[in-house]
């Protein structure tokens, strides 16, 4: 820079500047000055002609936002970058910061080498910082939908993260025929000098969570019910949420068959089916159908059904669907009953769907002409409930099965 007496800069020089210049390499410029002894102010200088700023014999660039008192130079860069391992500091269009080295792993290099978590309704997005600073990206400029929402540095990668909760930052909340998924966008634009306009790139990251909107599970248990997880892999994250199927002894759902029990042809048997790890403000369990077979198979031959389309057989007055579609659980019930034609075990089955509580369409009606919804995707998984033994005195054993995907 040329500074005058008077204060003017001027930009024409009348000798080459980079020949010609005066030398600022005073310890106590440095922002790294601890010696209160020696404290300077430029104020009463004489500037004159053209000036260069040294420390330990190598250039260091002016300061370009407030320093603390007391302290004027930048003396190194890289100083507060903490580049890894697996990054170097260096300057990209004027800019410091951390490059990956030449044998930084690149597996994903076309998407940042992004990672992406989802569990319940929270969803992370993580993207390799110096990928991003090499397209000019700073990590510090870009946000969710929602500004306020920027990432966290980890290790080197820049974090995302959106929760349900008070951190939902602009997520969206979707559904089509066969999963709900939540949507968020990276953006931001290339390191800019500011004003009114930019000509620089922008970056939007799309990501989401996916989950599927049906499942068909069956109950296995010697009246034990234990919980078993259901993992979903889709191809925009993978989510887990939890599905059971329970039978009680009574009509307030309170007491749950546990240990040996006796159960008697034409007792009432009721049974609820819980979904866990969804939020239950915006999810709901519909149960399409219900029914019983004489052996542990869900698509045996021989069977009885208690609920179809969503409503109680209407050739077996005993079953009461009790809560169907208002909510994360379903409920019913039905009076015992025994396969006269094979034996006197009796398991139960179920398929279900998710859908959302804002489109309206969860609640089940129970006629026979409803219009039934488009699925086009059937993921089963097996939870069996039984047997259930009949006739009366009989004693039904109890136990429960993993929760799990069939290939």
């Amino acid at each position: 820079m040329n500074i005058s007496n008077t204060g003017s800069v001027t930009t024409s020089p009348a000798f080459d500047p980079c020949h010609s210049y005066t030398v600022l390499n005073d310890a106590w410029r440095a922002t790294t000055n601890q010696n209160q002894s020696v404290i300077r102010c430029d104020r009463n200088v004489q500037w004159q002609g053209w000036y260069r700023m040294f420390h330990q014999g190598a250039s260091v660039l002016m300061p370009n936002v407030c320093v603390p008192d007391q302290r004027c130079a930048v003396v190194d860069p890289c100083e507060e970058l903490y580049c890894t391992e697996d990054e170097w500091c260096g300057q990209k269009d004027g800019v410091y910061g951390c490059l990956c080295n030449e044998d930084h792993p690149r597996p994903y290099a076309e998407s940042y080498d992004s990672v992406e978590y989802c569990s319940s309704s929270t969803g992370t997005m993580s993207l390799s910082r110096c990928q991003l600073f090499e397209e000019g990206f700073s990590a510090v400029a870009l946000h969710l939908n929602d500004p306020s929402c920027n990432g966290t540095l980890q290790d080197g990668r820049v974090e995302f993260l959106f929760d349900n909760e008070n951190h939902t930052c602009g997520t969206t909340l979707r559904s089509n025929s066969t999963h709900f998924i939540y949507e968020n966008l990276i953006q931001g634009e290339a390191n800019s000098a500011g004003g009114p306009i930019s000509r620089e790139r922008r970056i939007q990251l799309l990501f989401c969570c996916v989950y599927p909107l049906t499942q068909a599970l069956s109950m296995d248990m010697d009246i034990n019910p234990l919980e078993s997880v259901v993992t979903k892999k889709l191809p925009g994250g993978q989510g887990t949420y939890r599905v059971r199927m329970i039978p009680y002894e009574d009509a307030g759902f309170s007491n749950a068959f546990s240990g040996n029990v006796t159960v008697a042809v034409n007792q009432r048997m009721y049974v609820a089916v819980r979904l866990d790890g969804v939020d239950s403000r915006q999810i709901a369990l519909v149960m399409d159908s219900c029914w019983a077979t004489p052996v542990n198979q869900a698509d045996y031959h021989i069977r009885w059904d208690l609920i179809r389309n969503e409503c109680p057989n209407p050739d077996d007055d005993t079953v009461e669907l009790l809560q169907n579609g208002n909510s994360t659980s379903g409920r019913f019930s039905f009076k015992m009953f025994f396969f006269v034609a094979n034996t006197s075990k009796v398991y139960l089955h179920c398929s279900i769907h998710l859908c959302l509580v804002a489109s309206n369409d969860c609640t089940a009606v129970s006629y026979p002409q409803r219009k039934r919804r488009s699925v086009d995707f059937h993921d089963s998984a097996s939870i069996s409930l039984g047997p259930l033994v009949g006739p009366v005195a009989e004693q039904v054993n109890m136990d429960n099965s993993a929760l799990t995907t069939p290939s």
